[in-house]
């Protein structure tokens, strides 16, 4: 009997989360009406990339 992951084609993979490491510094939204500043973000360590959250839910990003 075959297996439903066989039938659709999905296997598990081995994909690892990306490792986020939180760091501190100023960071300002890059909303273009927003501009809220922001202590903290997190560094996805894989993709030498980091994200922060302004209050309103605005993700902003910059690579390194």
């Amino acid at each position: 009997m075959t297996s439903l992951e066989d039938f659709i084609g999905k296997k598990e993979s081995n994909y690892q989360k990306n490792i986020l490491s939180e760091v501190e510094g100023t960071f300002v939204c890059q909303d273009i009406f927003c501009n809220e500043i922001v202590l903290n973000g997190f560094m996805d360590v894989d993709k030498n990339k980091i994200y922060w959250y302004c209050s309103n839910k605005h993700e902003s990003s910059m690579v390194l």
